[in-house]
């Protein structure tokens, strides 16, 4: 969707109103529905024009966006909605205040977090990440009735600070803190070493496949929402590092008529980042697109360990020239990925 000052979003609700048979000048900002005239002049009664527009200044990561809800002449519903400019809702002082409320949910969310963390077992099994064949980088563990055998994936900004956590329950569900920050922060499955290439990818499974498979140097985002943000802060500590982003390659959404999730949030990091970037996404071949076939660690499961590596070698371990600069990445498949510790930054 294309972004918008703030004025021109308030100038595009009154016309998305007007459009609608709503008799409109000006855009009231409540969390109940204002009554109002329709265009014939006839005047709103319970049942009839009402709308209800609101503003997110979280709205896409720091993005100002205004949605409206509207009840029409006739009394159909019709929504509409619109996303500011990066930045909007950290320079408005009309925001601070929301701003300052979400701040303090995040500091108190990473002080709960860091309790959790320090109470959290540094030996254990996960029952989720046995039954997807990848090993413990870096996490802990917690033990319950309700979760199983969970593991505990610590979530941290750039400078090393722990923000938050994923909490790997038994049955697949990863649950955070509460009011958490999520924007930005990752876990580092194995660190880099001067200038290897550096793995991104959405989840932690995901990643430790792949640094499994080939030996790269990985972390992992957490969703492909944030594939952006972390890869923004991976090349600003490795400006001149290669990265390769183990992207998700969700062809089932395509077959609703849905875009590719992953492969559209890989893009977006990659036409972000810029120069030295490339996009490793898993080929299926002839398998039916399903949920079940999507990331890199579901291709080692259907089809091999071997055909999964080969594919991988492809973007790890040969040359590429994006944008008229060529790089190698054949550093990245060297050394095993067994044993590695914890990194709490790529420094």
């Amino acid at each position: 969707m294309p972004t918008m000052t703030f004025d021109e979003q308030i100038a595009s609700h009154i016309a998305f109103l007007q459009a609608n048979g709503v008799a409109v000048t000006e855009l009231v900002f409540s969390n109940k529905f204002t009554r109002c005239h329709s265009s014939s002049g006839e005047e709103s009664k319970r049942g009839g024009c009402a709308y209800k527009s609101f503003k997110n200044p979280m709205r896409d990561k720091g993005k100002v966006g205004i949605v409206t809800t509207c009840r029409i002449p006739g009394g159909a519903w019709v929504k509409h909605e619109t996303y500011g400019l990066d930045g909007d809702a950290k320079s408005s002082p009309f925001f601070r205040p929301i701003l300052d409320s979400s701040d303090a949910l995040h500091e108190k969310a990473a002080r709960n977090t860091c309790g959790f963390w320090h109470y959290s077992k540094t030996q254990g099994t996960s029952d989720y990440l046995d039954a997807k064949g990848v090993g413990y980088y870096g996490i802990r563990f917690r033990s319950t009735e309700k979760h199983g055998n969970a593991a505990v994936v610590p979530m941290f900004d750039e400078n090393g600070r722990l923000w938050n956590r994923q909490l790997l329950n038994r049955n697949g569900s990863k649950l955070m803190a509460t009011g958490g920050r999520t924007e930005g922060l990752f876990h580092v499955l194995r660190k880099s070493n001067g200038d290897e290439l550096i793995g991104i990818a959405e989840s932690y499974v995901t990643a430790a496949t792949c640094m499994e498979l080939v030996g790269t140097p990985t972390v992992c985002a957490f969703s492909s929402e944030n594939l952006k943000s972390v890869a923004q802060t991976i090349r600003r500590m490795y400006p001149r590092n290669p990265i390769v982003i183990l992207a998700d390659n969700d062809q089932h959404l395509e077959k609703e008529g849905k875009p590719n999730k992953g492969i559209l949030k890989a893009q977006e990091a990659q036409d972000t980042v810029g120069h030295h970037v490339v996009i490793a996404a898993p080929d299926f071949g002839d398998l039916k697109p399903s949920k079940e076939a999507t990331d890199w660690n579901d291709l080692a499961r259907l089809k091999g360990d071997d055909v999964a590596r080969a594919q991988l070698m492809r973007f790890t371990s040969s040359k590429y020239d994006h944008e008229g600069q060529s790089f190698s990445l054949s550093a990245a498949v060297k050394g095993s990925a067994a044993g590695y510790a914890l990194g709490l930054s790529l420094l």
